[in-house]
């Protein structure tokens, strides 16, 4: 049975700080863009998709053509993906159109990987999508393990983008179950506030 975990957040330092842990510690750490959307945790359990919001918030709902191709998308029993909800904030750049950014996975098969490494649970992101195909609606944020600057440099291109989230590779999850917590191995650097 899946237990709802809190989504992790990463802390906030300035681009400065993140070149100099770049260069203290190189390739340790992991980046990919930070979305300007609508966190959505979403669990599958018994046949059914549940989505929640990063702190229990009450918003609107994806639009019923968005959740019908997620319910469509058929994934093994006990899987839980950190999503990101596009559309319902950057409309200009979105066009109206709506969909899901996935960034990471939380369950797989039933398991809780909290306690496996970042690039781990990447990999496993990665051959769900490869044996799972989803629709258009679902995308696999990329990520690198390689020139993080520029990474961040190519977000400020991005209208729908933030900046980026940069993890220790070998960071599992807080996982907190009563409430959302700051990950210590996860940062984020935005050029939009």
């Amino acid at each position: 049975m899946l237990q709802y975990h809190w989504p992790d957040d990463p802390i906030q330092i300035p681009p400065h700080e993140l070149y100099r842990l770049l260069k203290e510690e190189p390739d340790t750490r992991v980046g990919q863009f930070k979305w300007d959307g609508w966190r959505k945790p979403a669990y599958f359990s018994k046949g059914v998709w549940t989505l929640h919001s990063k702190r229990n918030e009450q918003k609107a709902p994806p639009p019923a053509e968005l959740l019908a191709q997620l319910r469509a998308w058929k994934v093994p029993e006990g899987t839980a993906l950190d999503l990101e909800w596009m559309g319902p904030r950057a409309v200009a750049e979105t066009q109206g159109r709506h969909w899901f950014k996935a960034f990471d996975m939380l369950y797989r098969g039933g398991e809780w990987l909290g306690e496996v490494g970042c690039l781990v649970r990447y990999q496993h992101l990665c051959d769900l999508f490869q044996h799972c195909p989803p629709s258009a609606a679902i995308e696999l944020t990329q990520a690198t393990t390689t020139r993080l600057m520029d990474l961040y440099e190519q977000s400020k291109h991005i209208p729908i983008t933030e900046g980026i989230v940069v993890k220790h590779r070998d960071s599992g999850l807080v996982g907190n179950l009563t409430g959302a917590t700051d990950n210590p191995l996860w940062n984020k650097v935005k050029w939009r506030q």
